[in-house]
Formats: C-alpha cells, sequence, structure tokens
C-alpha cells in the first residue's frame, strides 16, 4: 500500500491546503544569450519571478482532457542568483556571478568579448505538474507524508 498518487509525494492530499512553506519547489534556470558588447537589461519582471513555464506534453494532454484541477499559484518565488559564461566552444568555462550587481530588481551588463549566455535562477514552487507534493528536502514537510500515509499503514499491520 502506498500513497493515492504515484510516485510518492502526494501525502494523500494532505499539502493541499497546508502552508506553502511545506510544498515541493523547483529551482528553475532560464537563459539569456548576449552579444559582445551589447548592453543586456533585466527588468523586475524577470528577476522577481521566473518566466510561466511551458507545459510539458503530458500536461498538455492532461489540460487538453478537462481533468486537470486548478494549480495553486504561490507567491513566494525568489532571485537565487544571476551567473554569466562564456561560451567559446572549450572545456574551461570562465563564470562570472553577477547577483551582486541586481540593485532593485533590475540588471544591467555588458558582455566582454565573446559568446556569453546569462543564466537566471529562480526558486519556485509554481512549476511542475505536482505542486501539491511535499518538498523532499524539508523535515517538516516529509513529516506530513509519513504521518499521512506511513503511520496509519504501520498502526494497522503492525504485530
Amino acid at each position: 500500500l502506498d500513497d493515492a498518487h504515484f510516485p510518492t509525494g502526494y501525502a494523500n492530499g494532505a499539502l493541499r491546503n497546508a502552508p506553502a512553506r511545506l510544498h515541493r519547489q523547483s529551482i528553475v534556470c532560464q537563459t539569456i544569450d548576449c552579444a559582445p558588447g551589447s548592453k543586456v537589461t533585466i527588468g523586475p519582471d524577470r528577476l522577481r519571478r521566473p518566466s510561466p513555464p511551458e507545459p510539458t506534453e503530458l500536461e498538455r494532454l492532461i489540460l487538453q482532457s478537462g481533468r486537470a484541477a486548478p494549480q495553486r499559484i504561490f507567491t513566494d518565488d525568489r532571485l537565487l542568483g544571476v551567473f554569466a559564461a562564456r561560451l567559446d566552444g572549450s572545456a574551461a568555462v570562465e563564470m562570472l556571478d553577477l547577483s551582486d550587481r541586481v540593485i532593485e530588481d533590475a540588471l544591467e551588463w555588458t558582455p566582454p568579448a565573446g559568446k556569453w549566455r546569462l543564466y537566471i535562477l529562480h526558486l519556485s514552487r509554481n512549476f511542475g505538474a505536482r505542486r501539491d507534493y511535499i518538498n523532499m528536502l524539508d523535515a517538516e514537510s516529509c513529516r506530513v507524508l509519513i504521518d499521512a500515509v506511513y503511520e496509519p499503514h504501520y498502526a494497522r499491520y503492525a504485530a
């Protein structure tokens, strides 16, 4: 016996109305290719939260079937960092941490010579089809699963 949904993490729906801090999170990486010498400006809309996710093929099928439950929208997305990588084709990649250059939720940067790509990293609960699943990196969230699924099974089948 297991959780009501596969894979484990649904906790029999226990997170449906639980505090946001208990829900699963995703690290979201979005990129921007930069032309050398051309100033790149990234505004607050792009830095405060990641761009809306593109649904996967499976998510599109579920949405088209009409069986998709409304997804909870979380408001605690946060920027983890902005990094630039020189992509010159060699195995050694030059990386720059531009996070300290974000001022008032905006970033302006002019890449030096070479091919550069910006990586914008966010932590978000608004990605993926399983937003009501536990955060497997959080002990309190895992406790919800244990209490909702495994403890009742143990109580029932313990010798």
